[in-house]
């Protein structure tokens, strides 16, 4: 059922494709993943730093003091064509981006002697019942690398200037969900939690330590927890599998420390854990046009002309996450995602002056768009609608709508005969721009309720906007191969039917892609 909901509110929403079938991607940070790290093309050991406290790439040339002036170090990872997660040290302590501020670290050193856990040890994993110390083979499964989180939060923390946690992102801004990571105790924290030292007591009956994934979903946050250590006085003595499912879709993550440690300043236990194989959800390849392969057989012609692929896009309310998002089917090319963003609280109901944004990621260079509809519905009484469809930023395509009874010419009129009610109907979007309907860059589908309140309050009016169905073909003739179609420029003027005026006079256009109003 549709929840019911106060149209006051106003809502920014953001999200991905959501779908049923999926397999995982994983985050392994092994030199044999190839990816992105610090800006560059490189191996994930090349962020590992030497020595394991005070050296350059996680405390710059000061080795750790904080009152150096090399403290904005620019760390960061990326996990590019796989996950898409990337992290960066957070600004803490006046803007400051250096590992006593926070952050995910990647390491691959390993310690067995809990007697070693100090700060000098903060990148090593706990080796329990191994003996000897060393580096490679001891993240989850025996890999190498894994990647150890510093910091925290709490009033204390954050009346001294260390602000924002640790986290990471989908760096191409989609939602996902994150299915499960591993985690595991470094040698640090693990001392502490048995030995105690100078800053903190050891833990008692009945204490724990806490680590605490907040989601960053589209509407709002949602939280999960992993004990490292509980107040039954169980510790995790392995790298141990952490559900994070139930965060649903999410564009980033951040972690923090809590427990029952308090030495009279906050939190008192080292901040820190292991984490290893992030698995993420992507949609199953098998779904629509999903692999290379497919895509490039496609491109072939059937009969002598060029086969057209349809993709449906469907803005949508996810119940169980609580959450707008977009649901795409039909042929849909690999890789490709929806944003979702909106001003209201629904996600195909159009009030006064409401607006949804659809933007398309990630369509091949070489698909060509050659027919859109939508699927809309308005009042007989009043309303109007406008769609406008962009490719990397050039508007191409539009299509206007409108009621029975509204006194001037604001678009197709959809009206059901003998109907009185919400009447709906599949109409077809003008392409007034053929050359810019070449995917390149982010497609975009503005839809927007036109304020109608100077024909009178009876005619402004709500609209429905709840499908589009993208028609395309994919051209390898041009621009695949580095060859750029010559730039057609129109400077005619059209309607919002798309028709041509050659004189225009007052009231709305289509002037070289964009809208334009003429008084």
């Amino acid at each position: 059922m549709k929840r019911i909901l106060s149209f006051a509110a106003a809502l920014l929403a953001f999200t991905a494709v959501n779908a049923e079938d999926y397999e995982l991607r994983v985050l392994t940070f092994e030199d044999s993943d190839y990816a992105t790290n610090n800006g560059v093309s490189g191996y994930w050991s090349g962020l590992i730093d030497e020595p394991q406290y005070g050296g350059e790439l996680l405390y710059g040339e000061g080795g750790g003091d904080m009152g150096s002036t090399g403290q904005v170090l620019g760390y960061r990872w990326f996990d590019n064509n796989n996950t898409f997660l990337q992290s960066a040290f957070p600004e803490n302590f006046g803007g400051q981006q250096m590992y006593w501020g926070g952050g995910h670290a990647i390491s691959n050193y390993w310690d067995s002697e809990i007697a070693n856990g100090d700060y000098e040890h903060q990148l090593s994993v706990y080796a329990r019942g191994e003996s000897g110390d060393g580096r490679g083979g001891h993240g989850h499964n025996g890999s190498d690398n894994f990647c150890v989180h510093y910091g925290y939060k709490d009033d204390y923390s954050e009346s001294i200037g260390m602000e924002n946690l640790p986290y990471f992102e989908f760096a191409d801004g989609a939602y996902r969900t994150i299915d499960h990571m591993y985690v595991n105790l470094n040698t640090y924290l693990a001392n502490c939690i048995a030995n105690g030292n100078d800053l903190t007591s050891s833990l008692g009956e009945g204490e724990y330590v806490r680590v605490v994934a907040t989601g960053y979903r589209s509407r709002g946050t949602k939280t999960a927890l992993f004990d490292l250590a509980s107040e039954d006085g169980t510790v995790i003595g392995d790298w141990t599998k952490w559900d994070l499912s139930g965060l649903g879709d999410v564009t980033k993550v951040d972690f923090n420390i809590v427990g029952s440690s308090d030495n009279g300043y906050g939190f008192s236990q080292p901040a820190y854990f292991c984490y290893d194989d992030v698995a993420v959800r992507f949609p199953a390849s098998g779904n629509g046009v999903a692999t290379q392969q497919k895509v490039e057989a496609l491109s072939e012609e059937e009969d002598g002309e060029d086969v057209i692929y349809k993709m449906v896009v469907n803005p949508d309310y996810d119940e169980p996450n609580d959450e707008s998002i977009i649901r795409l089917s039909g042929d849909v090319p690999e890789g490709v995602f929806g944003l979702f963003e909106t001003n209201k609280i629904w996600e195909t109901y159009l009030e006064p002056d409401a607006y949804i944004t659809v933007t398309l990621k990630g369509m091949p260079d070489n698909a060509v768009i050659t027919k859109i509809e939508s699927n809309v519905g308005v009042p007989s009484t009043g309303g109007a609608g406008v769609i406008t469809c962009s490719n990397d930023g050039v508007d191409f395509a539009n299509l206007a709508f409108c009621g029975r009874f509204i006194p001037e010419d604001h678009g197709i009129v959809v009206h059901e005969e003998g109907n009185f009610g919400d009447s709906f109907a599949t109409l077809e979007h003008e392409i007034f721009d053929p050359e810019h309907a070449r995917c390149k860059g982010d497609f975009v589908i503005y839809s927007e309720n036109v304020n109608l309140s100077h024909l009178g309050k009876q005619y402004t009016t709500y609209v429905h906007i709840t499908e589009h169905t993208i028609y395309y073909k994919l051209d390898n003739s041009v621009g695949v191969n580095g060859v750029e179609a010559e730039q057609y420029v129109d400077d005619s003027y059209y309607t919002l039917q798309g028709v041509r005026v050659d004189n225009p006079t007052k009231g709305i256009y289509i002037h070289k892609g964009k809208k334009v109003i003429l008084k």
